[in-house]
């Protein structure tokens, strides 16, 4: 008998949305006062739910998630609620799939029932251990894996009719939890939490009520969840050709290819045996965390499963004998920016070539590999960028540029390598010929480095749907005018507005990288230089990369050796004359008596000289280049590095130039 505090309790749930939700906070106190168990309280109140007849299924589903939530069930709790639960619908019964183990859900959803072992019988059971012919299961440092315990064993099964039983049996007999969707509207309600999914199979009577828009949207929605997860559709009732599905499941995960064990249109929904084997790979993929040790972790359960799978597919495609057990992955995560990624170096058994991973927001990785294709791969593609994402956590996997001299180990970043030639400089580690040679290579690096973002820049931007990220913006300054005047006045300011008004003519114009900065450039050796960090790329004004770099060897690692009118001379000479680098050691010995300096002159005559040649190409001109450069200094005012005195020399020195435009 239940006691009153309970049958209050279940009335409650079943009524108005104001009376849910107070139940729901005296959950705790009815706890302290009932003897009702956990999993005979969410029966007991789904019963009554569907009892009531008034409720639509959603809002049912969504009470008994928030009901679960809040009781906090322990494992006992679920293995009563995996047995008691066979008795309500099967919509609820995937409700509650969601918090039970793989056994536990495979015996809910189970026609046939897993029968219960006996004690004795335990000690004497042997494991069972699934090996998929095409990709072997995830190694295991601890002994053998019970299969019904395995996780990310889900199969989702989407059908109109519920005509599934022959794959539900062959699923289930190979040790996979299937599990029946007829609408897509809670199929995407469950797959924003879904991790443990690797296939999904999809019958003709799913698509068949559905427009062809309606269908390109669905396969878009569903590619997005898992670039692991084996995807079936039957082809009888597509109302796209199948090679653009296959292209729609391909662009929404930001493949190349899309290979077979990635997806297969058959022209029926009944999953064949052979077809298994797909399954059973993207299981295993995505178990290899469970079995893997990572040495220094430092990372989430959910980060560790994708990055290991992406890992382990990248290095299992890179061999050619099909055979690759993975044993130990080794983490290093290096110095990210400031957008909040993680950046790791990974190394699979300790051995070979490493890969860096970038770690971040889905909706991120996505955006940043979408411009990879768009508008960086085919112009470079060293890095060979791919993307990997399960659920709501993703990464894109990299190519090392490594150090010459040590493969294993990432090349220096160039701001790293120019304060090497200060620190050489001012402290005597080298020699001054072994001095001279490596700031001669950093200047043939920077000519290099220059011309290979000319040649990025000449491009036209055609792709109108991408923001754009790289071009400077003063809205901040209108704000920051009110308070800080920078030493800067009125007149500066209006020069602000004049060259915003003239760098607005080519905004959007070209590819861009659009964040160039020192620590986005690798120095691979000093005449060999690499860009990365693609996440800002797209459609940006011609200049501004370059201008930006120019600005960043000025401001940041330039050192100012005389007064500051100087350097208003200097920018006047650089800038207007367009002197070349001779010229401007000619002019002002004083400042390039140092190796430092005369690296960064040099990058800052190339950057200038590119800037301008890509101008030429969208029909700029060197007006184009002073606007920018002036915007960009009005920028370098913000940024932790800069030396705010040679940022007031450039701006002293734009701007009588710019306000002669408007006369």
């Amino acid at each position: 008998m239940m006691d009153n505090s309970t049958k209050q309790l279940i009335e409650d749930c079943a009524s108005t949305d104001a009376r849910f939700y107070k139940a729901l906070t005296l959950i705790q106190k009815w706890r302290e006062s009932s003897n009702t168990s956990n999993s005979n309280l969410v029966i007991a109140i789904t019963k009554e739910m569907i009892r009531c007849g008034k409720m639509p299924e959603r809002r049912q589903d969504e009470r008994l998630t928030a009901l679960i939530h809040k009781l906090n069930l322990t494992l006992n709790d679920r293995e009563e609620l995996s047995h008691s639960a066979v008795v309500l619908p099967l919509s609820l019964q995937n409700t509650i799939s969601k918090f039970l183990s793989p056994s536990q859900r495979l015996h809910l959803l189970s026609k046939e029932k897993i029968p219960q072992k006996k004690e004795s019988d335990s000690a004497s059971a042997s494991p069972v251990i699934v090996q998929s012919t095409e990709f072997p299961s995830a190694p295991v440092l601890s002994g053998a894996i019970n299969l019904t315990e395995q996780r990310c064993s889900t199969v989702l099964l989407l059908s109109k009719i519920g005509n599934q039983d022959k794959n539900k049996k062959l699923l289930e007999e190979n040790g996979f939890g299937p599990i029946l969707y007829n609408s897509f509207e809670k199929l995407r309600k469950d797959l924003e939490s879904g991790t443990d999914i690797c296939a999904c199979l999809i019958d003709g009577s799913f698509l068949k009520d559905m427009s062809k828009e309606e269908q390109i949207n669905f396969l878009e929605e569903l590619a997005r969840h898992s670039t692991f997860m084996w995807i079936r559709i039957d082809g009888s009732s597509l109302k796209v050709d199948h090679s653009y599905a296959i292209k729609i499941i391909k662009d929404a995960q930001c493949k190349k290819i899309l290979p077979a064990e990635n997806m297969s249109i058959p022209s029926d929904g009944d999953l064949r045996e052979p077809e298994l084997s797909f399954v059973k790979r993207a299981r295993d993929l995505l178990q290899t965390h469970q079995g893997t040790h990572i040495v220094q972790k430092e990372i989430t359960e959910n980060i560790g499963r994708v990055l290991i799978a992406a890992v382990r597919e990248h290095a299992q495609e890179l061999r050619h004998d099909g055979l690759l057990k993975v044993h130990s992955i080794e983490t290093k995560f290096l110095v990210g920016g400031y957008s909040g990624a993680q950046i790791a170096l990974i190394r699979v058994n300790r051995e070979g070539n490493c890969v860096v991973a970038k770690i971040d927001k889905k909706d991120r990785i996505l955006d940043e590999m979408k411009r990879y294709r768009c508008f960086i791969q085919a112009w470079d593609d060293r890095l060979q960028a791919r993307a990997c994402f399960h659920g709501d956590t993703a990464v894109i996997l990299f190519i090392l540029v490594s150090d010459r001299a040590n493969m294993v180990t990432p090349a220096p970043v160039l701001e790293e390598c120019l304060e090497e030639v200060w620190n050489n400089e001012i402290f005597g580690s080298l020699d001054k010929k072994e001095l001279d040679r490596k700031a001669d290579n950093l200047c043939d690096g920077l000519d290099k480095i220059t011309l290979a973002i000319c040649e990025l820049n000449k491009n036209k931007s055609i792709v109108p749907e991408f923001e754009c990220y790289g071009n400077p913006s003063m809205d901040i300054f209108r704000t920051l005018d009110k308070n800080f005047n920078w030493g800067l006045n009125a007149e500066h300011r209006k020069a602000r507005d004049l060259a915003e008004e003239q760098f607005q003519k080519l905004a959007s114009a070209a590819i861009v990288h659009g964040d160039m900065h020192l620590r986005n450039i690798l120095v691979r050796s000093d005449i060999d230089m690499h860009l990365i960090d693609f996440a800002a790329s797209g459609p940006g004004h011609p200049a501004v990369d370059l201008a930006r770099l120019e600005l960043a060897l000025f401001l940041g690692c330039f050192r100012p050796l005389e007064e500051e009118s100087v350097y208003v001379e200097f920018q006047k000479a650089i800038t207007f004359e367009l002197a070349s680098k001779d010229e401007l050691e000619k002019r002002f010995p004083g400042s390039f008596r140092s190796s430092i300096n005369h690296v960064c002159l040099k990058g800052c005559v190339a950057a200038r000289d590119q800037a301008i040649e890509a101008l030429k190409m969208h029909g700029g001109s060197e007006k184009d280049y002073i606007a920018a450069k002036y915007l960009l200094a009005w920028q370098n005012l913000l940024m932790p590095g800069r030396q705010t005195s040679l940022t007031r020399s450039v701006i002293l020195t734009l701007a009588p130039q710019i306000i002669s435009w408007s006369s």
